[in-house]
């Protein structure tokens, strides 16, 4: 829910998020940590799960999906 909520604030800003990530943030890891993070966002975003389920559960004051959340 929290990593949505971002994004939906700062979307517009993807393309300066993705430059930090690449030139300041990645450029200080080790090469393996580096592709884990990257593979795990995959895993743990690329599909609907229990957890992305739960998430959309949480807040009270808004009607999320499950679809939505995930493809943010």
């Amino acid at each position: 829910l929290y990593i949505h909520d971002t994004l939906d604030l700062f979307g517009g800003e993807l393309d300066t998020l993705r430059t930090i990530w690449v030139e300041h943030v990645r450029a200080t890891l080790h090469p393996n940590n580096a592709r884990e993070i990257e593979h795990l966002s995959g895993a743990y975003f690329g599909t609907v799960t229990d957890i992305i389920r739960t998430a959309v559960r949480i807040p009270q004051d808004r009607s999320l999906t499950a679809d939505r959340m995930q493809a943010a």
